[in-house]
């Protein structure tokens, strides 16, 4: 059981793309968040950009225009 505990933790680790945490209640917390857009209203462009997001260049913009309704 602890050796999959670590397998999955060093997988985390290596999928984190970006990290952000905002105040003292969160300053340790960890995890895996995946972000959806609620609306067209919320997507952003940017969410396609390869420069800024790393894993868009795999086909994450067209997921999430899906998504939202975009296509």
């Amino acid at each position: 059981m602890r050796s999959a505990a670590t397998e999955v933790a060093a997988a985390q680790g290596r999928a984190a793309v970006a990290v952000a945490r905002a105040g003292a209640n969160v300053q340790r917390a960890t995890g895996l968040v995946v972000f959806f857009p609620r609306s067209k209203k919320t997507y952003r462009e940017e969410y396609h950009n390869p420069e800024k997001i790393a894993f868009a260049a795999e086909r994450w913009d067209s997921f999430l225009r899906a998504y939202v309704g975009l296509r």
